[in-house]
């Protein structure tokens, strides 16, 4: 999710937040003078980092949380609710009733159903920042929207379905018709939803364009991408372009070659697009296999989220602030074999 991470025919995964530290009797966040990892009192920030850990772009995200408050003299709990909403649910609302927490980082699986808890930790003196999911049901903007949270960071999925289309498109050119699938996270999830409608949405001008069923969950790994690759190609052997994310298109690899397709950019190859611009995704396209890949910026988004947090703690904070990591980079947001070689971009994390 995202990082964004993302996905593709089958299916895919999914959603982080952190914060700052507060007085308990008024909930008014206060910095020291000594930084951001510690209050007035010199008590380090507790900090929460609700995210699952089985997706690599939240995992890269949990480590550059970890590294912040290693430099800070901060403290980071993960809360790893694997795929289950309902788990992350209890997690963050047990963790406000412990009153332990300073700040929460918080990447939902099912933003929507969160966001009574974020007016309960704002209630608290927990500051909150949601990460690559929003916990409203606007997945166009990054405004945070929701009573109580400090900041949003997250690339708009509807851009991110949009983009993911226009991949395939490219990857389409000079075949008609064109087959292509994506194989999603978990096409049950909300936002996944939101992706897949816009990526749908933008393909329906693309006439040479076949839009096959969408297929998952992938949950974003490569494990189950391979069975649900297979039963792909069992429906549709002459599928050209396959879209997801950059870990489940590992998974998909291996079930091509088990079925003695050639996979690339020439005539007759399998076509992979990506969403992730992972380090061995990049590597890929920058090789020649993979069409492209849209980069996710695991680093940048949990950089940012911070700064927020800092920001809220300190006082400086005015109002709610929503970034796109992605829009304010300094790189293209899709990684073609070209662009690599111009940019240099390498990714940000291992997928």
């Amino acid at each position: 999710m995202y990082g964004r991470v993302l996905a593709g025919l089958c299916a895919l995964a999914v959603a982080m937040t952190l914060a700052a530290c507060g007085s308990s009797d008024s909930g008014d966040k206060t910095k020291a003078a000594g930084g951001a990892g510690t209050t007035a009192s010199t008590k380090p920030l507790n900090i929460g980092v609700f995210a699952t850990q089985a997706n690599a772009f939240f995992a890269k995200q949990t480590e550059t949380a970890r590294e912040w408050a290693a430099k800070n003299g901060a403290k980071v709990t993960v809360y790893d609710p694997g795929f289950d909403p309902q788990k992350q649910f209890a997690q963050i609302q047990d963790a406000i009733a412990q009153g332990k927490l300073d700040g929460m980082v918080i990447a939902p699986l099912n933003g929507p159903s969160l966001a009574p808890l974020a007016a309960q930790a704002h209630k608290a003196g927990i500051a909150t920042v949601a990460v690559s999911t929003p916990l409203s049901t606007d997945y166009a903007s990054t405004d945070p929207k929701v009573p109580g949270l400090d900041g949003l960071v997250w690339e708009p999925l509807v851009n991110v379905g949009d983009i993911l289309a226009r991949q395939v498109a490219a990857a389409c050119e000079g075949i008609d018709p064109c087959k292509a699938v994506y194989l999603s996270v978990s096409p049950t999830l909300p936002a996944e939803t939101a992706l897949y409608n816009a990526y749908e949405q933008t393909l329906k001008s693309h006439a040479n364009i076949t839009v096959l069923p969408q297929m998952g969950p992938t949950m974003a790994q490569r494990g189950p991408t391979v069975g649900i690759t297979q039963d792909l190609l069992q429906a549709h052997p002459d599928v050209n372009v396959i879209a997801s994310s950059d870990q489940a298109l590992f998974g998909a690899e291996v079930a091509l070659k088990k079925a003695g397709k050639s996979i690339g950019t020439g005539p007759g190859d399998v076509r992979l697009v990506g969403s992730g611009g992972t380090v061995d995704g990049v590597q890929r396209v920058a090789d020649g296999a993979w069409a492209s890949t849209h980069i996710a910026l695991p680093v940048e988004t949990m950089t940012q989220a911070l700064t927020i947090l800092e920001d809220a703690i300190s006082g400086k904070l005015t109002a709610p602030k929503g970034l796109d990591p992605v829009a304010d980079s300094k790189y293209p947001s899709v990684m073609t074999k070209e662009a690599v070689k111009q940019s240099g971009f390498r990714g940000e994390y291992n997928g």
